[in-house]
């Protein structure tokens, strides 16, 4: 979702909701986990560039699904 939200792509970001709430989040808890146009700009002003914004996305969109298979195939 926070690649979506970002990237203001709102097929995807529709398409990540719906589990979210099947999951049981409730819409605050969603719009908590999502990152602002104020984080990129935080990162960018210590001097993250978007690309290294995307792999640090990346790596955390990663490390969430190495747990949930860890977690679903113990």
């Amino acid at each position: 979702m926070a690649i979506a939200n970002h990237n203001r792509c709102e097929h995807c970001l529709a398409a990540h909701t719906v589990p979210g709430q099947n999951a049981g989040a409730s819409p605050d808890e969603m719009a908590a986990a999502q990152v602002s146009d104020g984080d990129v700009a935080q990162l960018h002003e210590v001097g993250f560039k978007d690309e290294q914004v995307v792999e640090i996305l990346a790596h955390v969109a990663l490390n969430l699904y190495t747990n949930h298979i860890n977690v679903t195939l113990k």
